[in-house]
């Protein structure tokens, strides 16, 4: 059995995306051989359900939480200056605290391997300075660019050449940097070519099947044809563009107010629930607020189809793989990118442009003249599925893990010395 150092800010409650990632992982790692020990910041959450799949085993991760910096409780003043001028963020203050941890653990036990899965970005360079202390193989978990992301006027500069020397370390050091879309990994990779394609990992998501034995589907009773939009709908990833082509198309032909229904289910922002208001459309659209995924998960169940609003152009949201659990076909609204990506890569559904009314007025009626024909399935089989399950992905996590402790440090030295480490900016 191997050991795993693991660190993540957000855990083990599955709310944040990489909260998601972590959780799912550490279930099944030691069925594959790698026993964990989580570092994360201490909380005043419930303990979560961490047992691995396979139960014979009764192998339980040990999580290790590590106290916060004391500007962490901080208000006002303080803690705006503090959000706002550390480099990459306030939570970089909660190295002291995990150095002093991981002293004290390696003292007691030797890990073969470091994982960090950040966000926030200051995982990264906790992990790298864990790495320089211990000299323990490092493996970096990133699924967003952050350099640039500070806007702080005539100091932008200031800021970005800052967070582009930290990347770079983070690039140079880290054995393998590990994203959940290929569209992310492409991106690294042509920002520090001279790593190899293969220095960029993609494992996706996933999702847990564990999250369909919470389901009770026994309150399909009608006939109208159900989409599920699951997920956060906020400015960003706004649904105002998907109420107008419904008010145009129901305003056209008015029988499909009695046939459509649309649920949103997650979490929306006022700003978002104000909109849907304003919209004459409360017997068709309706929102459920949902924080812990059950709610959300029950209705995709019981529904014809999914919806999935994307605004950002390399990432993939996690409503995507519940849709593929439940195995309804999708319908994506996202410019070029990564859900498009998947949509038409897998055959999972439909994909227009995430601000095309006309486009989405098309794709809607496509969806509803297959329901009327009763030919609204998924083109995508089971198999597919199975592809994205956590632990599928996990077995794919930890065949990299494997990799990276059997290779010799002499290589990763080698390759320093010959390219340097500087990336394009």
């Amino acid at each position: 059995m191997r050991h795993l150092l693991l660190i993540s800010y957000d855990f083990p409650q599955q709310i944040s995306e990489s909260e998601y990632r972590a959780a799912g992982w550490v279930k099944h790692l030691p069925s594959f051989g790698w026993d964990v020990t989580v570092l994360t910041v201490e909380t005043n959450r419930g303990e979560a359900d961490l047992a691995p799949m396979n139960n014979e085993e009764e192998q339980y991760p040990t999580v290790c939480e590590v106290k916060s910096d004391r500007f962490s409780e901080k208000t006002g003043i303080i803690k705006n200056l503090v959000s706002t001028y550390l480099i990459p963020d306030e939570k970089i203050l909660w190295t002291p605290n995990v150095l002093r941890k991981v002293k004290e653990l390696t003292g007691k036990q030797g890990f073969d391997l470091i994982y960090t899965i950040a966000p926030p970005y200051s995982i990264s360079l906790i992990g790298y300075q864990v790495h320089c202390q211990t000299g323990i193989p490092w493996i970096a978990d990133i699924r967003e660019n952050w350099v640039g992301t500070k806007k702080q006027g005539i100091f932008s500069n200031f800021y970005k050449n800052i967070e582009k020397k930290m990347e770079e370390t983070i690039i140079k050091n880290a054995r393998r940097v590990i994203s959940p879309s290929e569209e992310w990994c492409q991106f690294f990779y042509e920002k520090y070519p001279f790593w190899g394609r293969d220095r960029f990992v993609c494992i996706p998501d996933g999702y847990d099947t564990e999250e369909m034995e919470i389901v009770d589907t026994s309150n399909r009773v009608d006939d109208k044809l159900r989409l599920v939009c699951p997920g956060v709908i906020d400015k960003n990833t706004t649904h105002q563009y998907l109420l107008r082509a419904i008010k145009e198309m129901i305003k056209k032909d008015a029988y499909l107010g009695d046939l459509l229904r649309v649920e949103f289910i997650g979490d929306m922002d006022e700003e978002q629930q104000r909109l849907m208001d304003e919209f004459p459309l409360k017997n068709v659209c309706s929102y459920i607020e949902d924080t812990s995924g059950k709610e959300g998960m029950r209705r995709l169940i019981t529904a014809d189809a999914g919806i999935i609003i994307a605004d950002k152009e390399r990432n993939i949201p996690q409503a995507i793989y519940k849709c593929l659990v439940a195995m309804k076909p999708i319908l994506g609204l996202s410019n070029k990118g990564a859900v498009e990506n998947l949509i038409r890569k897998e055959n999972l559904g439909w994909v227009v442009p995430f601000s095309s009314i006309p486009g989405i007025k098309s794709a809607l009626q496509v969806m509803i003249d297959c329901y009327k024909r009763g030919v609204l399935k998924p083109n995508y089989s089971l198999e597919l599925s199975i592809k994205y399950e956590k632990k599928a992905t996990t077995q794919r996590l930890t065949e990299l893990f494997d990799k990276v402790v059997n290779e010799k440090q002499e290589d990763n030295q080698l390759t320093i010395q010959k390219f340097g480490y500087r990336g394009n900016l």
